[in-house]
């Protein structure tokens, strides 16, 4: 007899809508965390809704309808394209084995947009300064904190949180 499945093989396949909607959550969960003064759960948080955002951006642009089923291996193959461009400085626009690489989604973005083309120079800016958002949310955060446990100030958790924001809000033009 077959054990009935868990409750991660119960869970609906991602799209993009529903990552969205998921997006909207990790932030809405941020916000609550750093109320509580759990600011480093908060940064965590933070970050995760970065990189749905990005990640979600990157899907759309590429012609995933708000609806189409998303499977993992999508994304991996995806990710495996990006580690093998090359940006004009010779790195990776995707680092190697950064299984959450925010600023590679972003990176990768941006290049699938130039590379289609017919950008206005405000979706080139807007594009840009998700690259400069995704950095700076990067230079922090890594999935690596849920091991950690250190203290920072507020101010960087309202700075992150104001650039994880201005993703979340963008999200649907970039």
């Amino acid at each position: 007899m077959r054990d009935p499945p868990t409750f991660a093989e119960r869970l609906a396949p991602d799209t993009i809508n529903r990552l969205e909607r998921a997006a909207q959550h990790r932030y809405e969960s941020a916000n609550i965390l750093w109320k509580e003064k759990r600011r480093l759960a908060a940064l965590y948080m933070f970050g995760y809704t970065a990189e749905i955002c990005l990640t979600t951006a990157y899907l759309r642009c590429t012609g995933f309808s708000p609806n189409a089923e998303i499977e993992p291996e999508t994304r991996n193959r995806r990710m495996a394209q990006a580690r093998l461009i090359e940006m004009s400085n010779g790195q990776n626009i995707m680092p190697p084995r950064d299984a959450h690489p925010i600023l590679g989604w972003a990176r990768f973005l941006e290049y699938e947009r130039i590379r289609v083309g017919n950008l206005s120079a405000q979706d080139r800016q807007r594009l840009r300064e998700a690259v400069n958002k995704a950095a700076f949310i990067y230079g922090y955060w890594r999935p690596s904190l849920r091991y950690k446990v250190v203290e920072f100030q507020d101010e960087i958790l309202q700075k992150v949180q104001k650039a994880t924001k201005w993703l979340l809000d963008n999200q649907p033009e970039l």
